[in-house]
């Protein structure tokens, strides 16, 4: 029997990378632990209250940076300087 159930992945909003674990599994059964997963692996959700990119939007450690004074920076942004 094949059941479809949905699967959630944590794809960047810049570049459109998805997040991969160390096995590179990007899905998982739940919204969560994609988070999680991604948060362990060096990715960022949006987060305007500290300062973080926009609300809800991810970001994958190859598009931004934390510069000097540790604020966060789009490296797009960074580079167009």
């Amino acid at each position: 029997m094949i059941i479809k159930e949905p699967f959630y992945a944590v794809e960047c909003d810049v570049c459109g990378e998805h997040n991969e674990n160390y096995d590179g599994v990007s899905f998982w059964g739940d919204e969560n632990i994609s988070e999680e997963m991604a948060a362990d692996n060096d990715w960022h959700k949006g987060d305007s209250k500290n300062n973080i990119g926009e609300d809800g939007k991810h970001y994958c450690p190859n598009c931004f940076m934390f510069d000097d004074s540790d604020v966060f920076v789009l490296k797009e942004k960074a580079l167009n300087k």
